[in-house]
């Protein structure tokens, strides 16, 4: 009963390219309803992965720098207080935009 068996919905994410500096930014946002306590982003480049876990309260993270090779993918997931993990929103280089 104190634990859920609920796991969060999956989150809205989206990487852009700052036109200005030309930095990969990841936006992410929970989905209606949902509170997220923690983020994990896993981020692909070339063959080697990176792994943040964020506060919920943050909702932006730099993946790339403007002389940085863009990432293949960036996965994100929703980490709920009870530590269930929602299913990834899974980015690909198709997803990055200029903002």
């Amino acid at each position: 009963p104190w634990l859920s068996s609920r796991r969060p919905a999956t989150p809205s994410a989206t990487v852009g390219t700052d036109a200005a500096t030309g930095e990969r930014s990841l936006r992410m946002s929970p989905a209606s309803g949902t509170h997220v306590a923690w983020w994990t982003v896993r981020v692909r480049t070339g063959d080697d992965w990176r792994t943040a876990i964020l506060p919920g309260a943050q909702t932006r993270l730099v993946v790339a720098g403007a002389a940085e090779t863009r990432p293949l993918r960036v996965v994100v997931t929703a980490v709920d207080r009870f530590g269930s993990e929602s299913l990834p929103r899974d980015l690909s280089p198709g997803a990055v935009r200029r903002e």
